[in-house]
């Protein structure tokens, strides 16, 4: 004999006590009692619940598909009475390709002040653009239902423009491409498959007066800061001789015997760059490899900070010291925790972007995510996660190989000296697509 009814029975009573808690109906008051007026102090001023959600619109950017990335949302009480938060997403889910994880706000109670956070994921599996709304519903008598929307594009290849250098009126372009998996392709890209675009107009390639000039094959030599975390929290993983070794590797794939050889240095931190190691830009491995290896600080109270951000800063400026006419890059390795630097994530964006220098990152072990990802998405650069150390030297490989593997655009622009100029550069390789843009003045 069947039996109905118990789904709808059981969804009912989950609606009354989500309806009950929402309104306080199930919340525990204390027995108070009258007015105490005989103080004479006026009563304290009782706000509302009052919800404060830290973005109304999650943008993802583009990610290309097989790949994700996180956005973390924060919910803040500013009321002083307080604020029950249902279950996010219950009345508008949302759908593939996004998803929510680590949810510490539904169905929680936040006191005056106090805040919240969760993660919205973009994990796309293709090609195109994606947008969706959830809702975070509350006790909040002015906003008890916040829609937060996002939007995020799959793209099927992963183009990086990572350096501009302009001679008014010439515009040259160092682009990367590489694949789902963060390998360059092969064979490499031909012309046809490249456009560019200028103030959303395209270059036409047949055009004489525009100059145009696409290369496969980039000879300048590279210029390479490696930045190694070796804060306490990496000898949790064990992950420092492992990180030496693939280090080391990465330089000897360096160039330093040809009439223009590579540079590269290195800088190590913990609560602040290490003193005394940050080699400097050279030419001599040997140098470069002592830096490496040299003994780790027992210094406890230098070991138990992060200053990612600032030693990330120094090597963007030694990177781009070394001129435009080079290939400029700065890779490090971390768990993306910062809590001593003194400059802020966003303004070291804007100063790699400034300085025309990518960011190449690499996560080790139990990682921010968050941080890397942006940090190499918003310089032109690559982020990968290494779950454990045994991924490092395949990713530095991979890394070496990306920089290794540059195309380069070139044109005469028609705008006027100084101005400031969009650039698109859209790759379409058989049925895979990407793209990136860039402003840069025109000097």
């Amino acid at each position: 004999m069947k039996t109905y009814g118990r789904g709808s029975c059981a969804l009912f009573l989950t609606l009354v006590m989500i309806t009950a808690f929402l309104t306080g109906g199930c919340g525990v008051s204390g027995g108070g009692g009258g007015g105490g007026g005989g103080s004479g102090n006026p009563p304290p001023v009782s706000i509302p619940p009052d919800i404060e959600v830290s973005a109304g619109q999650l943008l993802f950017g583009g990610i290309v598909q097989n790949n994700f990335t996180d956005r973390t949302l924060t919910i803040q009480n500013l009321g002083s009475q307080d604020l029950n938060i249902g279950q996010i997403a219950w009345t508008d889910p949302l759908d593939l390709p996004f998803s929510i994880l680590n949810d510490g706000c539904s169905l929680q109670t936040l006191a005056s002040q106090r805040t919240c956070t969760l993660q919205v994921r973009f994990a796309p599996t293709g090609q195109g653009t994606f947008s969706d709304t959830f809702d975070i519903p509350s006790n909040d008598p002015d906003e008890n239902s916040v829609a937060v929307s996002v939007d995020g594009k799959g793209k099927g290849l992963n183009v990086s423009i990572n350096q501009v250098s302009t001679n008014c009126p010439t515009v040259t372009l160092y682009f990367t491409v590489s694949d789902d998996a963060g390998d360059p392709l092969v064979p490499p890209l031909t012309q046809n498959e490249c456009t560019l675009y200028e103030n959303g107009i395209e270059i036409d390639q047949g055009v004489p007066a525009n100059n145009f000039v696409f290369s496969n094959t980039v000879t300048s030599p590279q210029s390479i800061a490696l930045v190694l975390d070796i804060s306490a929290s990496m000898d949790l993983m064990a992950a420092i001789p492992p990180m030496q070794a693939a280090a080391e590797n990465f330089i000897n794939k360096l160039n330093f015997v040809s009439a223009d050889p590579d540079r590269a240095e290195i800088i190590r931190f913990a609560k602040s760059i290490e003193p005394g190691t940050a080699t400097g830009f050279t030419s001599n491995p040997v140098v470069l490899t002592d830096a490496i290896y040299w003994p780790i600080p027992v210094d406890r109270d230098f070991r138990n900070g992060s200053a990612m951000y600032d030693a990330v800063a120094q090597a963007v400026a030694d990177t781009a010291a070394q001129g435009p006419s080079r290939r400029r890059a700065v890779v490090v390795i971390a768990d993306g925790r910062d809590n001593n630097s003194l400059i802020e994530l966003d303004e070291l964006i804007e100063q790699a972007l400034d300085d025309g220098v990518p960011v190449f990152t690499i996560g080790l072990g139990d990682v921010n995510a968050e941080n890397m990802q942006q940090l190499a998405d918003e310089t032109g650069g690559q982020y990968y996660y290494a779950p454990d150390e045994t991924e490092l030297q395949d990713i530095y490989d991979q890394i070496s190989a990306i920089i290794s593997s540059q195309y380069t655009l070139a044109y005469d622009s028609m705008s006027t000296c100084g101005d400031t100029i969009s650039l698109d550069v859209v790759v379409r390789n058989g049925v895979l697509e990407g793209d990136d843009s860039k402003d840069i003045i025109l000097n």
